[in-house]
């Protein structure tokens, strides 16, 4: 059944997605003191749409995040009515958050995942339904509706505010994707396996990471290109030396084995 399963959901990455496999390289390492990425007024890529996607590769450092260390990963955050995001929420399990323009917030909790290894999270509300899956599989989802009108609000990668509360991430970030779609599961698997197809007219944001030497310095690059070419994003705070709060080594490759 597994051995079924997984030719199915390559037939449908490969046919139905038409995704590209390729290596990851570099990742972006947070120091949970104050590195962050921001994407100006990202909402305007995804506003007034009902159907929305979020995707990322982590790799969670944090043992206990809890208030006011909670660890914002990457999304749209202004507490009122523009809510997109992914949150390290505990040890073992991610917040995922959608609230609309009229104020109303749905909320999931994915569980299981891991400290100190990669981890593919993804985001998806279809109009009815706000869904979390993690490496490639559906964790939870709920009944959610409406939409962000807010063009104005930043795309935040490594931190997430509340109200004066900086949520800054402890880890590695790769590959963050926002798209104007709900992503089926076989896509999601797709991207989860082989990558990102920067070609799709409804990805609006994607961020692979592999600028700079993994390590070495790289004081001059302090910008985060946008493959999709909408908006770049700019690195605040980040030393860009050594092993720490700088690029560092990515994910090996997107392919995984059954």
């Amino acid at each position: 059944m597994k051995k079924l399963y997984t030719l199915i959901s390559t037939v449908a990455c490969l046919i139905g997605f038409n995704a590209t496999t390729y290596a990851q390289q570099n990742a972006l390492d947070f120091d949970n003191v104050d590195d962050q990425v921001i994407a100006p007024a990202g909402s305007a890529l995804i506003a007034n749409s009902t159907t929305i996607s979020l995707t990322a590769w982590v790799y969670l450092r944090n043992p206990a995040p809890s208030f006011p260390d909670f660890d914002g990963l990457a999304g749209i955050r202004n507490n009122v009515d523009a809510d997109f995001y992914l949150l390290h929420f505990s040890a073992n399990s991610i917040e995922a958050r959608f609230r609309n323009s009229t104020g109303t917030n749905f909320d999931v909790i994915g569980t299981g995942v891991q400290l100190n290894t990669w981890t593919h999270l993804a985001l998806t509300y279809d109009g009815t339904t706000l869904s979390l899956f993690i490496d490639g599989l559906l964790d939870s989802s709920i009944p959610a509706s409406g939409s962000i009108t807010s063009a104005t609000e930043d795309f935040y990668m490594g931190n997430l505010l509340f109200q004066t509360t900086n949520y800054w991430f402890n880890g590695k970030l790769d590959e963050v994707s926002l798209w104007n779609r709900a992503l089926s599961d076989a896509e999601i698997n797709c991207i989860y396996r082989n990558g990102v197809n920067v070609t799709d007219t409804d990805l609006k944001l994607l961020y692979d990471f592999n600028q700079g030497v993994a390590g070495g310095n790289n004081v001059a690059i302090t910008t985060l290109p946008d493959l999709k070419q909408n908006i770049n994003g700019s690195l605040f705070n980040f030393a860009l030396t050594g092993l720490g709060s700088n690029w560092v080594a990515g994910k090996n490759n997107f392919i995984t084995t059954n």
